[in-house]
């Protein structure tokens, strides 16, 4: 649910690559060649002519010639891809792998595994949705096992049919997939620049409460920020009991939508306005607490965290509208409860106030860095 900032992940130069295709078909019917490797060799001249038909036609011979050949599968597979045929694409690379021996033919294994790395990447990384469903998760995982399998084969993978598409473009895919997954220390194995061994992660617990500006949006500020992946999240909007233990008094329901949000800048989690999301709210009657030092502001304990909006204040007894303010909890020093100063009142014994509120505070654990910065340059760099 979390969404990394877009501009890192806006470096998809890798998806151009399958853009440079010839949409013509090959208007005079191929020569027949009568010799596998012939059909081989003809079929990637016509590849490199970025006349995939064509290729397709002498690599297909080729498998009429000898159906086992893996490196007709292989051309037609790297064709049909750059054609935009993606399942025929993905069914060739398959068999590819299917009739090349592990010992013998390393090439074009490699070349296999990582054509199914940057088809399954091109599938998801232009999406252009904010958040991943359960199939792309399982595409950039697959594009990041097939770019592995490929380097594992052949460290300083490049192929002639595609110089430009190599080692570096694989680890490109790799760094990128595993920042949209949120593995970032995944992410930084895989940069080889010495930058990354800079960078120090720390994972970090604290309490987030909620707040709202004046417009109803709602969000939750990381103070220590560099914020680069949530853990998890526990709510602890709790009520006091004698003062000493703590325990929830409610069932949120739609729980999941609570989890809902954004993660801006590393510092900041943003949640839907109040606008357009119904919150868990709470009517409390409760007393005065009296008038702190000389101030003539009183005040009300809302024994509840991060209470980040006001319906409004109502005193019990004459049905007056009370202005009010939250004091937030660096002011109070309390994260499970919340201070709210009242302005045109005055204090009377058992003045009793109705109060419709909002609140929410959760436990975080995140992984942080303080070279936040340095690092999405990095990455931005790398990519």
């Amino acid at each position: 649910m979390m969404k990394i900032s877009q501009g890192v992940l806006c470096f998809f130069v890798l998806c151009s690559f399958l853009l440079r295709c010839n949409d013509n078909e090959t208007e005079n019917l191929p020569d027949t060649v009568y010799d596998v490797y012939g059909c081989i060799e003809r079929g990637w001249q016509e590849y490199n002519k970025m006349d995939y038909a064509a290729a397709k036609f002498y690599f297909e011979q080729g498998t009429g010639l000898d159906a086992q050949n893996a490196e007709c599968y292989l051309g037609l597979g790297w064709s049909s891809l750059k054609a935009g045929a993606v399942n025929d694409a993905q069914s060739y690379f398959n068999m590819a792998l299917d009739y090349s021996k592990p010992s013998e033919n390393l090439i074009v294994r490699a070349d296999a595994f990582a054509g199914l790395s940057l088809l399954y990447y091109s599938s998801v990384a232009n999406s252009g949705l904010d958040t991943l469903n359960i199939s792309q998760t399982i595409a950039y995982l697959k594009a990041i096992e097939y770019a592995d399998s490929t380097l594992a084969l052949i460290d300083d993978y490049q192929t002639d049919h595609d110089p430009e598409f190599d080692k570096y473009s694989l680890q490109t895919i790799m760094v990128s997939a595993y920042f949209t997954l949120d593995r970032i220390s995944d992410a930084l194995s895989v940069i080889e620049d010495n930058g990354a061994s800079q960078i120090t992660l720390d994972t970090v617990t604290a309490l987030v409460p909620l707040e709202a500006d004046v417009y109803g949006n709602v969000y939750g500020k990381l103070k220590d920020g560099g914020c680069l992946k949530i853990i998890s999240m526990q709510d602890k909007s709790v009520i006091f009991n004698d003062g000493q233990s703590i325990s929830l008094d409610y069932t949120p329901n739609e729980e999941a939508r609570y989890y809902d949000y954004n993660l801006e800048n590393g510092s900041r989690l943003v949640f839907p306005s109040i606008d357009s999301y119904t919150y868990f709210g709470k009517v409390d009657t409760v007393e005065l607490i009296g008038s702190l030092l000389e101030n003539p502001e009183y005040y009300l304990n809302l024994n509840r965290g991060g209470v980040f909006y006001i319906d409004n204040v109502i005193c019990e007894a004459t049905g007056q509208n009370i202005t009010f303010e939250i004091l937030n909890n660096d002011e109070t020093n309390n994260p499970y409860s919340n201070i709210i100063r009242l302005y045109n009142t005055s204090y009377q014994e058992n003045n009793r106030y109705i109060v419709f509120y909002l609140y929410r505070l959760y436990e975080i654990q995140y992984i942080r860095t303080d070279d936040y910065l340095e690092l999405l340059m990095l990455i931005e760099s790398y990519l």
